[in-house]
């Protein structure tokens, strides 16, 4: 009688803990969300140009400033004749109240129909590349002005080159 009850008291604890086994599991939700902006975009609506310029034996600088104003340094004279001298300018645009920053060339060069070069450089912007800038909906006008290092005996010529110019949203 001992192991019939020392049998059943064994059956009863298994049965006692033989109920459904299940994995614990949790659940939790979260929020999806995005924003869309309109594009960026930056378009070139006048040529950064240095004016006619009149060599001489000295090397000298001609900058255009942001305004436009054109002044010397140096072994160069500014001549009046046309082409006349004049800032770059870009439009712009993207989404209003959004900041985007500028970033100009180091330099670049520019080239006449003889392979003879001139290097320009300290680009400036309005407004200024250092500080971000915030479009307002409109285009955004964007002028830049650099140096032209011109050498002592440069070579007669038109001298074109491109620079590039970048914004980017903050």
């Amino acid at each position: 009688m001992k192991q019939i009850i020392k049998f059943l008291a064994i059956a009863v604890v298994m049965f006692a803990f033989a109920g459904t086994v299940q994995a614990q599991t949790a659940t939790a939700s979260s929020n999806a969300a995005a924003v869309i902006i309109a594009p960026l975009s930056i378009t070139n609506t006048a040529g950064l140009h240095f004016g006619t310029i009149m060599r001489s034996a000295t090397a000298g600088t001609v900058s255009i400033a942001t305004n436009g104003d054109r002044s010397s340094l140096g072994g160069v004279t500014l001549s009046s004749l046309t082409p006349v001298h004049s800032a770059a300018t870009f439009d712009v645009e993207g989404e209003s109240g959004r900041t985007v920053t500028i970033t100009l060339p180091a330099s670049t060069t520019i080239t006449n129909a003889a392979s003879d070069n001139m290097v320009v450089d300290n680009f400036v912007s309005d407004p200024d590349d250092a500080n971000p800038v915030t479009l307002t909906g409109a285009a955004t006008v964007l002028r830049i002005g650099a140096t032209l290092n011109v050498g002592a005996n440069q070579p007669s010529g038109t001298y074109t080159g491109t620079f590039s110019v970048s914004v980017n949203y903050n």
